[in-house]
């Protein structure tokens, strides 16, 4: 499920929204408008390959 960065056109508010189903519309959490602006934001991705990152366990002894 996406999470969306919105801005309302009204109060200028900026808050995230979890997406569950494509018919549900945002509405502000400020100030109840559902005048919002889609944000661009970014995400990060973990490119480390190394064994000690590709598992939760902990290492045997």
């Amino acid at each position: 499920m996406p999470i969306y960065t919105y801005k309302c056109k009204e109060c200028d508010k900026i808050f995230d929204f979890l997406m569950i189903t494509k018919i549900e519309k945002p509405i502000c959490i400020k100030c109840g408008s559902d005048k919002l602006e889609r944000q661009i934001t970014s995400f990060g991705v973990n490119t480390n390959t190394s064994k000690s990152s590709s598992s939760c366990t902990p290492k045997s002894t």
